[in-house]
């Protein structure tokens, strides 16, 4: 865990990449107060301990991930607002966050000011999240299913997980190159 000092709203980036959180904190340190954590266990203890008032969780992670890390977070907090955030998107992966009670969904690269402006836009919201519909969380509660044992869904997972590795530094570079080009 790495806590910034700053004053302002507390936020936790959950990413299992040090340099994607490094280069969320070198976007966000001025206005917020950042607390950074590497996986979903790590989170809930961080949330249970500093209650932020916002919450970026990665979806793909290693161990727990950002799907079954947001069915957890909606256990201990419904109005708690957690921005989803990407490498993979797809319209299913954004369909599930939401259900699960996501406040928002970016996809991976997002430049500085998209990030910017959907964390101000979700502390300035009302909170009104709804709890997640039980009827929708197995992949989050990681039952089984026919296509989680398919050799073809197996290997589409394991080429995800190969670009998603190679993404995240491009996702860095992208967030400075951002960040810079508005000096």
């Amino acid at each position: 865990m790495n806590s910034q000092t700053a004053t302002g709203p507390c936020l936790l980036i959950v990413d299992d990449d040090d340099s994607v959180r490094e280069g969320f904190r070198w976007i966000l340190q001025d206005q917020y107060r950042i607390i950074e954590a590497s996986g979903v266990d790590e989170a809930l203890s961080i949330i249970d301990r500093e209650r932020p008032d916002l919450v970026t969780l990665d979806i793909r992670m290693p161990e727990k991930n950002g799907l079954e890390g947001l069915r957890l977070i909606r256990e201990r907090s419904e109005n708690l607002p957690v921005v989803m955030i990407t490498g993979f998107g797809s319209v299913d992966t954004a369909c599930e966050a939401l259900r699960l009670g996501a406040s928002d969904y970016l996809e991976k690269p997002c430049g500085r000011n998209q990030l910017l402006t959907t964390i101000r836009k979700q502390l300035e919201k009302p909170q009104r999240f709804h709890s997640p519909d039980p009827s929708t969380t197995k992949v989050a509660t990681g039952r089984e299913s026919q296509l989680d044992r398919d050799p073809t869904s197996l290997l589409g997972k394991a080429s995800l997980a190969f670009a998603h590795d190679l993404a995240n530094p491009l996702q860095v570079l992208h967030v400075l190159a951002s960040s810079c080009s508005g000096l």
